[in-house]
């Protein structure tokens, strides 16, 4: 799987703070349409659990990180 762009992280990053700009809003549009679009969808599932635990907030997931988790630990 492509490694996600780093540009591309923080458009996503601006796009959950609602800080995106036009130019970012098409990248990531641009992006969903590829062959990124699985990761990119994981990311921003990251993304807004990540804003939920900081907000304290319920966490409402259906994706199950174990096996990412535990790949990363080997």
């Amino acid at each position: 799987m492509p490694e996600i762009r780093d540009k591309l992280k923080e458009s996503l990053s601006a796009l959950m703070d609602g800080e995106v700009s036009e130019l970012e809003k098409r990248r990531i549009l641009a992006a969903l349409s590829g062959s990124e679009r699985d990761q990119i969808l994981k990311i921003w599932n990251r993304y807004q659990i990540s804003s939920a635990i900081i907000k304290g907030e319920p966490i409402l997931s259906d994706i199950d990180y174990r096996n990412d988790v535990s790949g990363s630990i080997d």
